[in-house]
């Protein structure tokens, strides 16, 4: 089976394309902005072109042959201006299923977020169908909310395809949440709130990688079907942030602060940063505040029943792990 992958250079993206290369099953051929950032596929001999998702016509003709379209590339912050969002989630994935429409390609594999999910509140065993927010917790979630309507419009002219929504990955290459928790951790101390006891899902990437691949070959009765993908085992947040800071040899810091004074200070410095500093994120956002003082685990029986996922191979401890054992000579090295 040939498979097109956007994304080429993100987290998940190269951790796909890696496990597919290694499975003997695929060709592969991965899209990326600045090809010279794979170079791991690039060493590995893996075809990796360069471009981006604006132009429907350039992402057909690059997905000629092809069979399976895994869409993994997104604009994925808690911080940003909407026309930089709109422009990748929602227009990219506009082109991205036009060209699967036009290449003819039998599935396409959307990657989505259950942050469009979140209200600020405590969320406990969400379903696929939970009710969405009035308003959305921030730009990137209600763009990727957009998104998934993009890949339905394309189901209802006919497109064959799966929409996955993975909780926090982590695992090694993770340069999104991790490092964001480390760089709090040694600046002020990290907030806890409810004294960390809050729950919160998490997914090594390797169990996201299988899901996408088990979506790629499932029955086209589950065509339109959106799943929920964790790792299904709910920890503590301050059970996982002691354990992550002493697998990496670091002191825990915290700071307890009353919730509704770090939303309000939160709220001030957002707007400060978007009048005078607009291209950088505040080290305190609401968002932020929301995952560390808000429970919010998922459902995950449809994608075992119907993708039949089993996350129990790969657990949140064993890619802490391999992000602390990934990180010491990342960090060493930047």
């Amino acid at each position: 089976m040939k498979a097109f992958i956007t994304g080429a250079n993100g987290f998940l993206g190269l951790r796909l394309i890696q496990f597919l290369h290694e499975s003997k099953d695929f060709e592969i051929r991965g899209l990326a902005r600045d090809p010279q950032k794979c170079k791991p596929l690039l060493d590995l001999k893996i075809e990796v072109i360069k471009g981006d998702l604006s132009d429907p016509n350039f992402l057909t003709e690059a997905m000629k042959g092809c069979e399976v379209v895994f869409h993994v590339a997104a604009l994925s912050s808690p911080w940003g201006k909407y026309d930089d969002f709109y422009k990748t989630n929602v227009l990219g994935t506009r082109n991205v299923v036009s060209a699967c429409q036009k290449a003819k390609i039998k599935r396409l594999i959307h990657t989505s977020s259950p942050s469009i999910y979140i209200n600020g509140q405590d969320q406990f065993d969400i379903k696929e169908d939970f009710p969405l927010p009035k308003k959305f917790i921030n730009f990137y979630a209600e763009t990727k909310y957009l998104a998934e309507l993009e890949v339905q419009k394309g189901i209802s002219n006919g497109l064959s395809a799966i929409i996955l929504r993975p909780q926090a990955l982590i695992g090694k290459n993770d340069l999104t949440i991790i490092p964001r928790l480390i760089a709090a951790n040694k600046k002020t101390g990290i907030p806890l709130f409810n004294e960390g006891n809050c729950l919160i899902d998490l997914t090594h990437v390797l169990n996201v990688v299988k899901a996408h691949v088990l979506a790629s070959k499932a029955s086209e009765e589950f065509n339109g079907n959106a799943y929920n993908i964790c790792n299904g085992t709910p920890l503590k947040m301050y059970d996982l942030l002691n354990n992550l800071f002493k697998k990496l040899e670091m002191p825990f810091q915290t700071k307890r602060v009353p919730f509704h004074l770090a939303y309000f200070i939160a709220k001030l410095t957002e707007q400060f940063y978007q009048l005078f500093l607009p291209h950088k994120e505040p080290p305190l956002t609401r968002y932020g505040l929301t995952v560390l003082s808000c429970s919010r685990t998922l459902c995950i029986e449809a994608a075992k029943r119907d993708l039949k996922y089993n996350p129990d191979q790969h657990t949140v401890e064993d890619a802490v792990e391999e992000f602390c054992h990934w990180w010491r000579e990342y960090d060493s090295k930047n």
